[in-house]
């Protein structure tokens, strides 16, 4: 009998760990679908509207070939670590109810002005059957739409058309829906993104943690005003967090066991420089990972990290052709950052040649044979630079700017606010305390802690995957908290940090 007793128990324990590996491998393939779906899109959508052949009938067939290719490249079977029956209703609730209620509740859209309202009167350019170069005097949205938008991103050009001053990648996947379901529609296309960003970010945290953990880490965001805020607009900030977060849980991936999966993983983060042009900061903390692992002789890893790389350097060459042949006043207000980042990228790139040399890898023989003792120096070192950025530096002088913008700068907003008048402050000292508005100050102190322990972790346990976060995040965190260029007149000027560094700061907490 007790023998029995036991089979049947043994039977119920197979059959239950049969249905969590059903479980998690469903979720890898909806995931990495909807991954290959939506770069597929985006990049279609683009390449069809910079070949002026922006119609759904085109850029169906062809974003269709480009998921099918990328799906090859991105996880197919379980890549998400055991999942209970709870925690998956859960996330899908947590999927589900965001959606939802970004796509009911957009009333921020019916008028609507900035940067925002520019990618929203691109697509409606394009759905009227304009190129990239729309006629300036057109009027894209009429009274029947029941939306009013003005920009002011756009320059207008020598024959009356207009120049863009963004990527158009956000813009031509909005034109895509708005064209086939009309235009209020296409207002909904970042409503359906962020479920798709919590699903990266939940299967990205679950590599690293507890799932319920990972869940709280993708609500906690998902609830987050920046994300809710931007996914119920027309920005680019919720694709790029979702191709990120994508990216990274692909390369997750190819790091632990799969590293056929590397180019896929690379395409994906490719793909945010092909929404925003300071996703190129990615393939800057790219270069970097592929140097690091080529030092330390991590062979497997500098394999993939030069499949990252590549992948990301193709995806990418698609943003910069756009950025040059169709917003190329946006390059030449961009150039003084974008150029010495680009510069930056190349010439980290180039050093990996260099440290294969043997006193170079030598000295980082003598590094892994200390590894305790360098994490914790290394450790010491990031978290000094996060206290003096956030508690020294609002002490010190404010920042300031050389030649105010007067009432196109800050001096219209001190007005406004009944501020002391000062057109040459930039308040960037204060770029931390921006962290704390949105996701509060606990979670920002926590968050900063947990990555000072994973910069210890990465390398007191030489963690190449976790090194590759360590990097992600802290290159756009180190130079837009420095230096955020951006008025602060939020929520505007958090768009700086909804892609990477908000969603680094939860998942490290």
């Amino acid at each position: 009998m007790q023998q029995e007793i036991e089979s049947v128990e043994a039977a119920r324990g197979a059959l239950a760990d049969a249905n969590d590996g059903e479980r998690e491998s469903r979720l890898t393939a909806l995931l990495s679908a909807l991954l290959a779906a939506f770069f597929g899109l985006l990049t279609a959508a683009l390449l069809a509207a910079m070949a002026g052949f922006h119609h759904w009938f085109v850029i169906a067939p062809l974003a269709v070939l480009i998921a099918f290719g990328v799906r090859r490249l991105l996880p197919s079977e379980s890549a998400i670590p055991s999942l209970s029956r709870a925690a998956a209703m859960g996330l899908m609730l947590v999927v589900v109810g965001a959606v939802l209620s970004n796509v009911v509740l957009r009333s921020n859209l019916v008028v609507a002005g900035r940067d925002g309202a520019t990618y929203a009167n691109t697509a409606a350019f394009l759905v009227d059957g304009s190129n990239l170069f729309p006629d300036g005097i057109s009027e894209p949205f009429s009274v029947e739409d029941g939306l009013s938008f003005g920009a002011p991103g756009f320059v207008l050009r020598d024959d009356g058309t207009l120049w863009q001053q963004f990527l158009h990648s956000t813009a031509a996947a909005m034109g895509f829906v708005g064209e086939l379901l009309g235009r209020g529609a296409m207002f909904s296309f970042n409503a359906f993104v962020s479920g798709i960003g919590i699903l990266g970010l939940f299967a990205l945290g679950r590599r690293f943690m507890g799932e319920w953990w990972a869940l709280g880490a993708a609500t906690v965001m998902g609830l987050s005003l920046p994300y809710v805020y931007y996914s119920r607009g027309s920005f680019a900030e919720i694709a790029t967090l979702t191709l990120i977060a994508g990216g990274l849980w692909t390369a997750h991936a190819a790091l632990a066991n799969q590293p056929q999966l590397a180019l896929g993983g690379g395409l994906l983060l490719g793909g945010a420089a092909v929404v925003r042009v300071d996703a190129w900061m990615i393939g800057l903390a790219l270069a970097a990972f592929l140097v690091t692992t080529t030092w330390l002789r991590e062979q497997q890893e500098a394999w993939i990290a030069g499949r990252l790389f590549t992948g990301f350097a193709i995806a990418a060459f698609i943003g910069l052709l756009d950025l040059a042949l169709f917003a190329l006043p946006y390059l030449t207000i961009l150039r003084s950052t974008l150029i010495p980042l680009l510069l930056a990228v190349v010439v980290v790139r180039l050093l990996e040649p260099l440290v294969r040399s043997e006193a170079i890898r030598s000295l980082g023989d003598r590094i892994q044979s200390r590894p305790v003792l360098v994490g914790n120096v290394v450790a010491t070192i990031g978290g000094a630079i996060i206290l003096y950025l956030w508690i020294v530096r609002p002490l010190l002088p404010p920042a300031q700017i050389p030649v105010p913008n007067g009432l196109y700068g800050l001096e219209a907003i001190q007005i406004r606010d009944g501020i002391a008048v000062d057109p040459s402050r930039t308040y960037f000292e204060q770029s931390v305390w921006w962290l704390t508005w949105y996701i509060g100050l606990p979670l920002t102190a926590i968050g900063f802690m947990g990555f000072v322990g994973s910069l210890r972790k990465s390398l007191v346990r030489n963690m190449a995957a976790i090194r590759l976060i360590i990097l992600m995040f802290a290159v756009p965190a180190l130079i837009y908290l420095v230096r955020p260029a951006v008025n602060p007149d939020q929520i505007w000027a958090i768009r700086r940090f909804t892609p990477v560094i908000l969603p680094g700061l939860v998942l490290f907490a």
